[in-house]
């Protein structure tokens, strides 16, 4: 398949708020002061006092013993923008961080993603180790913005906390007390290995990925989850930013969520087993081509669980913890935890726990991981992030990603074509295998021909699936084509005989420069 390629808020009663927190100084090079601050703390009363109270999502949330401290917070939601790009925070405790932006993006239309890493001082000092990871592992940021309403993950010396908005304008932040969560479920593993999955000695023909994924919701995570649509989009784009990370060529994009009327069974795996079969779910996972599934589900058994090296019928996840879901599509890919708990995997497609640094990756456990799958290409202060011969999940997803991509073929939109000229334009739409003359369009031709020069083009997909979209003139005597990959966003080719504006994944060539006339698009 490819290739590169929301809200009930409940009520908060009005609280009386007791002690208040101070700002200091961050520890890298952009100081604290003059970095934006994320937040800002507000006077908090203790947790038995706020259970005491609290009404809606609140109570919600402190029901829940993972959360062992909330705090009321202030916040701008203008700073999750691309022109930020320090961001500084001050955590209760006094400890302080500031991130660099890594990426920004649109996660979905509506939401907004910024992804922000401390760079390793190590690294400064090492920077002819090729191998040497830029950015410290005990320290991550992730952001999801729609309009005013924010949730994120900061990661400081290796301890979370989360974001939370309790209704828009509303913020705490939560200390996570990850040995309060529901345990990490064993993968569900087939009979046997199936030869056809063994991995070949040849690597992945293509230079990426991309594999969709269609998250279903319950009606008790709709229930007791306001903003779950919201939190499975940061799902979505931690997923992603492990993956680049750990120098694995994969990127998941999102096919779609589907609000399923389902009700939660006691039995966690039940789950996936009654929806791998719900007519209504295949039905939109047919419709959207989505190579994975994932259940968004609020039953406490465990935080996550999935298929162990997933075929196309059974490539589901369960999820009740978001930020487990990149570890639950390692084992659709075909990961497993260590090597205590044999499976049905090559040696090499195993986590990895450095005793001496103090370290584990994803896939041993995600509770305390750091933000990377085992590579043993990648090193922390010198020491290698995996082993060649048993903990090297970067080598196992890259063998399986083109076989997981290729679980549906990608989507064929329409393409659409707004060509501009000689003080006019006219819009076009064209199916895969077009060619066509502009002399078939009345809008292209009344009053009379015009020659396009510029174009916005939209919905060219080819995320796994090379695409070609050619301008040129009767005789294809002149003949300027694109060819590449995209993800099916809008862009502008500002002149279509020059290439100027179009994406750096897609390649231009020419012959010739003339009038045109025809168009193709394959």
């Amino acid at each position: 398949m490819k290739k590169i390629n929301w809200m009930n808020v409940f009520a908060i009663v009005g609280l009386t708020l007791l002690s208040a927190c101070s700002s200091s100084t961050g520890p890298v090079s952009t100081t604290v002061s003059t970095a934006a601050q994320l937040f800002s703390l507000q006077p908090t009363q203790d947790r038995a006092t706020l259970q005491q109270t609290a009404q809606g999502y609140l109570a919600t949330l402190l029901a829940d013993p993972a959360n062992a401290e909330v705090t009321f917070i202030k916040m701008d939601p203008a700073v999750v923008s691309k022109q930020m790009q320090v961001l500084a925070v001050t955590l209760p405790d006094g400890k302080t961080a500031q991130f660099h932006l890594r990426e920004y993006n649109t996660i979905t239309p509506g939401i907004e993603g910024w992804v922000g890493y401390k760079p390793s001082a190590w690294k400064q000092t090492h920077a002819s180790s090729a191998s040497e990871i830029d950015s410290d592992p005990f320290f991550y940021l992730s952001l999801a913005r729609s309009g005013e309403n924010i949730v994120g993950s900061v990661v400081v010396e290796g301890q979370t906390y989360r974001v939370q908005t309790l209704s828009p304008g509303q913020y705490v932040l939560i200390k996570i007390d990850e040995s309060k969560l529901p345990p990490d479920g064993a993968p569900v593993q087939s009979a046997k290995v199936v030869a056809s999955d063994l991995p070949t000695a040849t690597t992945s023909h293509a230079a990426s990925s991309v594999i969709r994924l269609l998250f279903v919701t319950t009606n008790q995570v709709r229930a007791q989850r306001p903003l779950n649509r919201l939190e499975l989009a940061i799902a979505l784009n931690d997923a992603n930013s492990l993956m680049a990370s750990s120098g694995v060529a994969i990127r998941f994009e999102l096919a779609g969520i589907y609000d399923a009327d389902y009700n939660q069974p006691s039995d966690y795996w039940q789950q996936a087993v009654d929806l791998m079969s719900n007519q209504q779910v295949m039905q939109q996972r047919d419709a959207l081509r989505a190579d994975m599934v994932s259940i968004y589900s609020t039953n406490p058994g465990v935080c996550g669980q999935a298929r162990l090296t997933a075929k196309k019928s059974d490539a589901f996840s369960i999820i009740s913890c978001p930020n487990a879901l990149g570890h639950e599509l390692g084992h659709n890919l075909g990961a497993m935890h260590h090597h205590s708990e044999p499976a049905n995997v090559p040696d090499y497609a195993y986590g990895y726990k450095d005793e001496v640094g103090k370290f584990h990756t994803q896939m041993t456990t995600p509770f305390g991981a750091v933000h990377y799958f085992s590579n043993p290409r990648l090193s922390y202060q010198g020491r290698p992030l995996g082993d060649v011969d048993f903990s090297d999940v970067a080598r196992r997803f890259n063998e399986r990603r083109e076989t997981v991509a290729a679980f549906y073929p990608d989507p064929q939109p329409k393409l659409i074509l707004t060509l501009r000229g000689q003080n006019r334009s006219c819009t076009i739409d064209l199916s895969l295998g077009a060619n066509v003359q502009l002399s078939w369009y009345l809008q292209c031709k009344d009053p009379q021909p015009f020659n396009p020069e510029s174009a916005v083009v939209s919905g060219l997909y080819g995320a796994n699936t090379q695409r070609k979209l050619c301008f040129a003139n009767t005789l294809y005597t002149t003949n300027s084509c694109y060819s590449g990959f995209h993800n099916g966003s809008e862009f502008t080719i500002k002149n279509i005989h020059q290439g100027t504006g179009r994406p750096n994944t897609l390649e231009f060539s020419r012959r010739l420069m003339g009038a045109v006339t025809r168009i193709t698009y394959d």
